[in-house]
């Protein structure tokens, strides 16, 4: 589109370097979209190619469309953050946290002490583990930290940058991921948003990690 030569640059020049074997990126403002770009393939080394309407696992990005729509429904009475979810889902009403196992390799349970709440389920909270990945498998994903030294905190869904980020993100725009090179940025000052999306794993790949820093700032370079 328009404006944006920048950021088709940085997206087509990665995907013909095989940088990444394929991406597609998508900005948006308060108005609506701005920027949509697909380049590359979608598998190396003779795939489809990437388009606009490709399917992507995004994984944990959903959690922005969860915790979304659940503070939908708290704005309108019909769920609450801090009364027992069990109302809702009464599957979670019992149950039980580990405390250890036992000299036969048994796990020793005791009931909550309270009940567990939407609150809990959005900042996880609530006590669930995620399951162990297997024994021979190559790691899933690398050690990631955003921003290195600038404090984060965390929403009902979002990490939350605490200061602004030069020629990119303002203070207080929320972002996450997903398991497959996923990510995206909303911009609340600004009123930008935008996603990069590859399929690679393991996570945090430092070349897409790269683009995607590439990426914003020429989506703010562009509208600005």
């Amino acid at each position: 589109m328009r404006g944006f030569s920048q950021a088709d640059q940085v997206l087509r020049e990665a995907a013909e370097a095989t940088q990444v074997p394929g991406v597609v990126a998508v900005a948006a403002t308060r108005d609506g979209p701005v920027y949509q770009g697909a380049f590359g393939k979608r598998a190396l080394p003779a795939g489809a190619a990437m388009t606009a309407d490709t399917l992507f696992w995004i994984a944990s990005m959903t959690k922005a469309i969860t915790s979304t729509a659940a503070m939908q429904l708290v704005e309108r009475g019909k769920l609450a953050l801090d009364r027992p979810i069990q109302d809702v889902l009464p599957e979670l009403a019992a149950a039980k946290v580990l405390e250890g196992f036992d000299a036969a390799g048994e796990p020793k349970l005791r009931p909550a002490r309270r009940p567990i709440t939407l609150r809990h389920l959005l900042t996880h909270t609530a006590g669930f583990a995620v399951r162990p990945l297997e024994t021979a498998m190559p790691p899933y994903s690398n050690d990631a930290e955003f921003f290195p030294g600038m404090v984060k905190k965390w929403g009902l869904g979002f990490m939350i940058n605490t200061e602004g980020v030069p020629a990119r993100r303002g203070a207080g725009s929320l972002a996450w991921a997903g398991l497959g090179n996923t990510y995206f940025w909303i911009d609340p000052d600004e009123g930008v948003a935008g996603v990069i999306l590859t399929q690679l794993i393991p996570f945090a790949d430092s070349k897409v990690l790269a683009l995607f820093e590439q990426f914003e700032t020429a989506v703010y370079a562009a509208l600005h």
